[in-house]
């Protein structure tokens, strides 16, 4: 071995060292978050609990209200739309018109639901609603395919 193939090596060899050293101070650092800048997304379940069980039936007297009586639930998502701490919901209809669902929002207040918006979706099989901040974003089909959309809430 030649002195400069020596001097390569341990280069090298600092190099390894100092990298190793750069990893493991990154490792041991206490993580810094960034404070969140808006209200936390959550998911919205549709699991009907016994608490939950009058909300959806005074969800479904709501759209029957609005809409008549000849629709069919498909999904109600349980979910804080206005980060009031309070469980809203969002219930997706199918009317005997043909046309794509609906989806109607209402806000708990007080343990009393009001109809604050209702919008047609184009997709079906909706699934995986995220609740934040006067909004929601949900998965749908079209056409086969899987893709997002927004519904506001108010």
């Amino acid at each position: 071995m030649t002195d400069s193939e020596g001097a390569n090596i341990v280069r090298a060899m600092k190099r390894i060292a100092f990298a190793f050293a750069a990893l493991l101070a990154a490792a041991c650092s206490p993580a810094t978050e960034e404070a969140p800048t808006g209200p936390v997304a959550q998911m919205g379940s549709t699991d009907v609990t016994p608490e939950r069980e009058p909300l959806k039936a005074n969800a479904d007297v709501l759209a029957r209200e609005r809409f008549g009586g000849d629709i069919t639930q498909e999904t109600v998502f349980f979910g804080d739309f206005n980060s009031d701490g309070v469980e809203d919901v969002l219930g997706i209809y199918q009317l005997n018109d043909g046309a794509a669902p609906v989806a109607m929002v209402m806000w708990n207040e007080g343990g009393q639901l009001s109809r604050r918006r209702d919008v047609r979706i184009e997709g079906q099989n909706p699934r995986e609603a995220m609740f934040s901040d006067g909004r929601v974003h949900m998965t749908v089909d079209v056409n086969g395919e899987p893709q997002q959309i927004e519904i506001f809430a108010d």
